[in-house]
């Protein structure tokens, strides 16, 4: 017999997740079971309708989310920016000093996502312009390709302090602004720098090595992913395999564009 303790929290937000996946936007509460040691909401809460991406940013409790809203669809990237921009939905509201949203062709092919902004990215407002900024920039020139043709954002718009790792709430608030971005480029390619953006984005926790050896599908579009720019400054042994992903994507995106002239 397994006495190990189940984490209802855990299992929950796995399942409106693979809901998300599979393109459901929202669930129906019609029905609250009576646990032990939680307080139920009155009967009037019950059989309504919520949006999935409320339900993950939400604490776990027995009843609806409350005082959190699900932004409409927006025209461009511009009217979402600016309706997101002075974002407080987590602390690090508090702590940023520039919202980074992204930067690039608003209707690029080729799409890079990495975590989180540092502090030069913090300082200026735009993902990507530190060292490992300018690293990134020679990759993707040596793919042929410019800043201007691809776009690149991070899976947080705002600088955890110090750089550490972004929080798992923090992660779910600023996921639907991604998934909005995504919508709004409809990019046909979409490359994960690093470990966390991967396993965060990806909702996985198989080692970034062995993510790197598939394909895989985020929103119903094919992502790669790669070493984060950072980890090639510190490790220049990784350089070899991440110009074989980028070799990779350019091969998939070739094919694409070849498939679309037939």
């Amino acid at each position: 017999m397994n006495n190990k303790p189940v984490d209802l929290q855990q299992m929950f937000r796995r399942a409106l997740l693979a809901q998300v996946d599979i393109g459901m936007d929202e669930i129906v509460l019609d029905r609250v079971a009576p646990t032990e040691g939680i307080s139920l909401q009155p009967a009037e809460t019950l059989n309504q309708t919520i949006p999935v991406e409320v339900a993950l940013k939400t604490e776990r409790r027995a009843g609806l989310p409350v005082e959190i809203t699900k932004l409409p669809d927006f025209d461009s990237l511009s009217e979402h920016k600016g309706a997101i921009c002075e974002c407080q939905n987590c602390a690090l509201g508090a702590t940023r000093i520039r919202f980074v949203y992204g930067v690039g062709n608003p209707k690029a092919d080729i799409m890079f996502i990495g975590e989180a902004p540092g502090a030069d990215e913090d300082a200026q407002g735009e993902p990507f312009v530190g060292r490992a900024g300018k690293l990134l920039t020679k990759i993707i020139e040596a793919m042929g390709l410019s800043r201007d043709q691809i776009y690149i954002a991070n899976m947080l718009k705002c600088r955890p302090p110090g750089n550490r790792d972004p929080l798992p709430q923090e992660m779910d608030q600023c996921m639907g602004y991604l998934r909005e971005q995504i919508r709004l480029i409809q990019p046909k390619v979409i490359c994960l720098l690093g470990r966390i953006a991967a396993q965060g984005i990806l909702n996985t926790k198989t080692p970034l090595g062995k993510l790197r050896n598939d394909w895989h599908r985020f929103e119903g579009i094919p992502v790669i992913v790669t070493y984060h720019p950072a980890a090639l400054l510190r490790f220049s042994s990784y350089k070899k395999d991440t110009w074989a992903d980028m070799q990779e994507l350019l091969r998939f995106y070739k094919e694409l564009q070849l498939a679309e002239t037939v």
